[in-house]
């Protein structure tokens, strides 16, 4: 790391709780996209009832394999979200406790 504050590759590492707790907060939103589609998808498999053929088989094998791995990777996004999120207040929490001892101190 130089004097900059940063690496000699050139990437920064400073953070913004603010910009990092919106970032967790737009990923919890994608998660939830996701995750209704997901059920949206098992609602749409459950109307297909009438639908005679080994397409259909086919079909809903091929969904039912892929489903619980697209539940994980929904489950995976929703943790970094939340990470980020609980990450950032964290930081903010820290930084007021800095403030009030500097407060405290003069």
């Amino acid at each position: 790391m130089n004097n900059t504050g940063t690496f000699d590759g050139g990437f920064s590492f400073r953070i913004s709780p603010e910009a990092l707790d919106n970032d967790g907060k737009e990923i919890l939103k994608i998660a939830k996209g996701m995750h209704d589609s997901l059920e949206s998808i098992e609602a749409s498999m459950s109307t297909l009832g009438s639908w005679v053929s080994q397409n259909k088989l086919r079909y809903e094998e091929r969904i039912k394999n892929a489903l619980p791995k697209m539940y994980e990777l929904v489950n995976v996004v929703e943790s970094f979200g939340g990470v980020a999120c609980q990450t950032s207040r964290k930081i903010i929490s820290a930084e007021e406790k800095i403030s009030r001892s500097m407060d405290f101190d003069e």
